[in-house]
Order: structure tokens, then C-alpha cells, then sequence
């Protein structure tokens, strides 16, 4: 049986996909399975996926109906065989030693959800590119996931023989057709309180890079926040000033751990978007 099981949702992620693929199969601990799960991709994907056919720690699966990465994760979930489990996007990819370290580091904590620190990563214009280090706090409880979700998931490890753990929503949304919910957050919340008393543990030291896509859901920061009052709201139950007030303390978090280069450009990016309407 694996140590380690990696779960990978795809969903037209050619251009990312094979350097998300290799930082996983190159890691100093080889001892891990690899499931990616393909989500009814309108590209051709097969050029990526038959570059790694041969090795037999992959796993492909092809979700015929696309059904979101929440779907696709929580198929991953059922099929993994590894005592640790991880998430990583398919625009994600991790420095070799991530998955030694960080079973070190459940060894050295006894916690059994552990983290890192990691780099984000992107580009202004042809020549312009920013950079970050974002820090989540060392010991994680419960309510300090209140003020935001200070688990990045492509850091994550799950000691799946110590914790209950829970499944992804599916493509959820607040309002009909319009505002989803942020899966993620939902995810750790729900983790949470599925195994009352955990303390999540995070390594002050960067071991994966974090894609900032042009294009992703997370660029819209109206949407983000909006999302963030209604986790507030309709997840943990808060009075409206209450849920405002952490918003407000989420918004701090987040400046926090951008770079000047990239709040600028979120700036310039939100103004041109108002002057455009």
C-alpha cells in the first residue's frame, strides 16, 4: 500500500498540467499513488496524460460529465489507498522534498493535518511578474478559521487513519446560477468539526508555488469577499455584523500576504473593471 495518495482534479489544464504531474512523480519519497482525475476536458489532453501511462504510481480517471473539482476530489477520496492525504491543482506544483518534509513534520507535531508556507506566482504583463511568500499562523484551531481559511490546500496533509474526514460539496452554489461556494473553505470547516479539538500544524517554510491564474474563480476579489460574508452567514451562523467584521479582518489577512507588485495590479485590475461599465 502507498504512503502517500495525491489527488489531482483536470479540467482543460494542458498548458499547466505536466509540470503539476512531474513536481509530484519527481519527489525525494516515492513511495506515494497518484490519482487525476480528468473532468470531461473539451481539449485534447491525451499528449500530457500518455507522457505518464508508463508509470504505474498513476491512476487516470475520466469523469464523463464534468461535475467540478469538488466531484472529482471526492473521487479521488474514495479511491485513495495512502495513510497521508493531499490536494493540488492542476496550475500547482510542489518543490521535491514536500512530501518528505512533511511527513517529517507530522512525525515532529503528532498532528495529524499539517501544512506549509508557500510562494504565489504571477504575471503582469510580457515582461512584469510578481511574487509572495504567504505564512499561515503555526498552530491552526478551529476559530481561527473563522477569519479565513488559513489551510492552503496544496499544502495540505491528511493523516487519514487519525482523522474523520469529510467530502467535498459539489459544485454548490449560494445563489441559483450565480455565486458558488468556496469548496475549499467549506471543506476544512467541515473537518473541523467533524473531529472536535484539532490543531493543524503549519512549517514556516515554503514548499510549493501557487499559480496566480488571470482567469481563475479567486481573481474576482468582489466575488471573494462575498463569498466570504456568506460562509459567515450560512455556514457558521453569524449575525451580520458579526460576519462583516470578519470579512473586514479577511481582507487584512489577504493584504498581508501579497506582494506590493500584485496589489497594485488587483487594483488597477478592479478600477479598469468599474471605468469599463
Amino acid at each position: 500500500m502507498p504512503k502517500h495518495t495525491v489527488i489531482i482534479p483536470s479540467y482543460n489544464s494542458a498548458k499547466t498540467l505536466e509540470v503539476t504531474l512531474k513536481s509530484v512523480l519527481c519527489q525525494t519519497c516515492e513511495d506515494l499513488e497518484l490519482i487525476v482525475v480528468d473532468d470531461a476536458s473539451t481539449v485534447p489532453m491525451s499528449d500530457v496524460y500518455s507522457k505518464f501511462e508508463y508509470d504505474r504510481r498513476v491512476a487516470l480517471v475520466c469523469n464523463p460529465l464534468n461535475s467540478g473539482p469538488g466531484y472529482c476530489r471526492n473521487l479521488g477520496i474514495k479511491a485513495a489507498r495512502g495513510k497521508y492525504l493531499h490536494f493540488l491543482d492542476s496550475d500547482d506544483f510542489w518543490f521535491p522534498s514536500y512530501l518528505e518534509m512533511i511527513e517529517s513534520f507530522h512525525r515532529d507535531t503528532g498532528s495529524p493535518l499539517c501544512c506549509s508556507s508557500y510562494v504565489r506566482i504571477g504575471q503582469i504583463s510580457d515582461f512584469k511578474y510578481f511574487n509572495s511568500f504567504v505564512h499561515p499562523p503555526a498552530r491552526i484551531l478551529g476559530k481561527d478559521m473563522f477569519v479565513a481559511n488559513h489551510i492552503p490546500i496544496l499544502t495540505s496533509s491528511i493523516d487519514s487513519e487519525r482523522l474523520s474526514i469529510p467530502l467535498f460539496e459539489e459544485r454548490p452554489t449560494f445563489l441559483p446560477g450565480s455565486i458558488s461556494r468556496p469548496e475549499d473553505y467549506i471543506f476544512w470547516l467541515q473537518l473541523y468539526e467533524s473531529n472536535p479539538g484539532l490543531i493543524a500544524a503549519c512549517m514556516h517554510f515554503p514548499l510549493a508555488v501557487y499559480r496566480v491564474m488571470p482567469d481563475g474563480r479567486s481573481a474576482n476579489k468582489f466575488l471573494t469577499l462575498v463569498r466570504q460574508y456568506e460562509v459567515k452567514r450560512r455556514i457558521l451562523r453569524m449575525p451580520p455584523f458579526i460576519s462583516l467584521w470578519y470579512v473586514l479582518s479577511y481582507v487584512c489577512y489577504s493584504i498581508r500576504g501579497k506582494s506590493l507588485p500584485e496589489l497594485r495590479e488587483h487594483l488597477l485590475t478592479n478600477f479598469r473593471n468599474v471605468a469599463n461599465r
